[in-house]
């Protein structure tokens, strides 16, 4: 068998550079104490000086010594919430989820941030098993009764919103909501309101989609239910939506 000198020179000369290279790709070795470490450098930042991006930080660092650390997961989803990044708030807390779950606390900071991102049935699914747990209940029970009453169930939220006033939660919001909204004296004028306000938004839904004929169908089947336009929208409507409509559903 020939050897080639150029070639065997060649070889060696560049293994060294390629192993060296390798040697240099740092694999970080699970670490419990370095991760707790890290996570409470977060909390400084986040504590006493409201820095969240840099808790962030510090939070991702401690998951990569200990990516089950669900404090880690619970504090980094709650500064990304402060960030307004609910769908990374979300991930985390699917995660931690995922790891822990019956975790009370994470459900009911995953059912906020799911309402933040209008994805209201999730949301509810998560205050009802927050609720299940016992976990901020004056809230939960609060929270959840606005997101019924903006998928149309009047009576849901009437319910959570008594059961926020109950002896134990107090919620003052629930108490006036309550008292504005399900007693029998207007419990039926709050169901209609909240009856027109689903159709108004299959309305502008519709309206998006390009259907306009079909969003001006809705917004006339709401106005014939008793729906007034809010008032910084009221001459909007009556000169610009109410004559469209007529037309378009001639």
């Amino acid at each position: 068998m020939k050897i080639y000198p150029l070639i065997v020179s060649i070889f060696f000369a560049t293994t060294p550079t390629i192993f060296s290279d390798k040697s240099k790709a740092k694999s970080i070795i699970p670490d419990t104490n370095k991760s707790i470490e890290l996570s409470a450098e977060g909390d400084k930042k986040r504590y006493f000086y409201d820095d969240h991006k840099s808790a962030i930080e510090d939070y991702t660092e401690s998951l990569k010594f200990n990516s089950k650390n669900t404090y880690a997961l619970f504090s980094r989803a709650y500064s990304k919430s402060e960030l307004k990044d609910y769908q990374g708030a979300v991930e985390d807390l699917n995660q931690l989820l995922a790891i822990d779950p019956t975790n009370g606390p994470a459900l009911y900071n995953r059912a906020r941030a799911n309402a933040n991102l209008k994805r209201n049935i999730s949301a509810i699914k998560d205050y009802s098993k927050a609720i299940s747990k016992e976990i901020e209940l004056q809230h939960s029970y609060f929270n959840r009764g606005i997101l019924k009453e903006l998928i149309g169930d009047a009576k849901g939220a009437c319910d959570d919103w008594g059961k926020g006033i109950e002896k134990g939660n107090r919620n003052k919001r629930a108490k006036n909501v309550f008292a504005e909204n399900c007693l029998p004296s207007n419990f039926a004028r709050f169901e209609l309101k909240t009856k027109n306000n689903l159709i108004m938004k299959r309305a502008r839904e519709r309206n998006l989609a390009g259907d306009r004929r079909g969003a001006c169908e809705d917004y006339q089947l709401a106005k014939s239910n008793g729906y007034v336009a809010p008032k910084k929208y009221k001459l909007f409507y009556k000169v610009i939506t109410d004559p469209y409509c007529f037309l378009r559903t001639l």
